[in-house]
């Protein structure tokens, strides 16, 4: 697969030019990213850096070299978003719509109001997902589980659609911090039980604007 690349001030131009023609509806929160909007449907690529990006009441973080399709509503309000590389960490507004999903090539995952997870493992030909407050769906061609946590909760689906609990003693690549970050930049806080009242892991990167 080839990725584009984008030199620093080429992607500053386009992020200043969408945030300008659609202030109130998205923000780049952290880093650069090359950002399209379009009438019904965002795409955004991500550099060799954290990136994160604010769509209406939705916030995201993106790992380096992320690739994302957002199908929108009025107000760039999310419907879907099928991660076509990368990882993803999302806080969801929790007065959206019911039909969400967060789509990989091995999941269709819905939304139900919560923050969660999502890295494609393309070494493994699987998705890991993780619900990190909040209640998820995870639906394949073979598998079906619906999810309700108030902390961290992850599954692993592979290239057959089986899902299967996480081989991972920690979250894999996502933060508590990051979940604060993202909640905060949308006006709300995070809705978990922290085990004895404090956030467990926190990112190895800065979550201040670079």
């Amino acid at each position: 697969m080839h990725r584009r690349e984008f030199t620093a001030a080429g992607l500053a131009l386009i992020a200043s030019a969408v945030c300008k023609a659609h202030a109130s509806d998205n923000e780049i929160l952290l880093g650069q990213l090359d950002l399209e909007v379009g009438h019904n449907e965002v795409l955004v690529q991500t550099g060799a850096s954290q990136s994160a990006l604010r769509l209406g009441k939705c916030a995201f973080l993106f790992a380096p070299f992320s690739s994302v399709k957002f199908n929108v509503g009025e107000g760039l309000a999310v419907k879907a978003a099928n991660l076509m590389m990368g990882a993803m960490h999302s806080v969801f507004d929790p007065n959206g719509p019911a039909d969400r999903t967060v789509i990989t090539t091995h999941a269709t995952i819905g939304i139900r109001g919560t923050a969660h997870y999502v890295e494609l493992e393309a070494n493994d030909d699987r998705t890991y997902s993780c619900c990190c407050y909040g209640h998820i769906h995870i639906q394949t061609e073979l598998d079906t589980e619906t999810q309700k946590t108030n902390y961290h909760d992850a599954r692993i689906i592979d290239a057959s659609g089986k899902i299967q609990a996480s081989p991972y003693n920690v979250p894999l690549n996502h933060y508590d911090n990051s979940i604060v970050f993202l909640e905060n930049s949308v006006g709300r806080k995070p809705r978990w039980s922290l085990p004895n009242g404090e956030m467990q892991f926190i990112a190895p990167f800065a979550l201040s604007e670079q």
